[in-house]
């Protein structure tokens, strides 16, 4: 709601458990993705409640899953504008640039990464430099990494060739890579007892067959 408070169950769908808990049963990590209206961020932001809002989400996704998740996916859904014109275009590429906004982040405490990974979406474009600087503003914000969505990538709701893509997605990490570190290391808890490829074939069996995806 407008006024900070989030509850993960109010709506009553529960298939997202459904599908995290099948994939904790099969020894696999879920990583669940909460997408936050940006005025409850702005609203946590403004009260008494910035420091606390985001450990307890955590808290609450942990208590669904009964544990805490290897990380945890927070996409900031941007605030809707008032806008009367009726030809308005949704295609971000016919937007001048100064339109393009940064949503508002919520407070990530530093003492959060020893429970969990929290990792931030990055929607804007790419192009004058924008992906870096959020990227630096997610991290200042408390995050400890980024997730660039589709949304990233100039004309993205045009079909593009692989090669394209290939190269874009091969510059944004050369240019965002940290120039403290020399390679890439992943996260995780690994409860595999089996072979990965035969637990994911079971797992992804599992959920089509108990209806989890609708």
């Amino acid at each position: 709601s407008s006024d900070g408070t989030v509850d993960l169950m109010a709506d009553g769908d529960s298939s997202w458990i459904q599908a995290c808990q099948k994939a904790l049963e099969y020894g696999m990590q879920p990583i669940p993705e909460l997408t936050l209206d940006e005025t409850i961020v702005q609203a946590w932001n403004d009260g008494d409640s910035r420091e606390q809002a985001v450990p307890d989400l955590l808290d609450q996704v942990s208590k669904l899953l009964e544990s805490d998740p290897v990380a945890m996916v927070l996409t900031i859904q941007e605030m809707q504008q008032n806008n009367n014109d009726e030809e308005e275009n949704d295609d971000e590429e016919s937007k001048p640039t100064q339109e393009l906004r940064a949503v508002a982040l919520p407070f990530i405490p530093k003492d959060l990464k020893k429970r969990t990974c929290m990792v931030g979406s990055i929607q804007l474009p790419a192009g004058e430099g924008r992906l870096g600087m959020e990227a630096n503003r997610f991290k200042e914000a408390g995050f400890n990494s980024a997730f660039l969505r589709s949304s990233c990538v100039p004309g993205f709701r045009i079909q593009l060739d692989l090669e394209f893509l290939a190269k874009f997605w091969s510059g944004c990490v050369a240019d965002l890579k940290s120039t403290k570190s020399k390679s890439f290391s992943f996260r995780s808890k690994n409860n595999m007892e089996q072979n990965a490829l035969t637990n994911w074939g079971n797992y992804q069996k599992s959920v089509v067959e108990s209806g989890a995806l609708g």
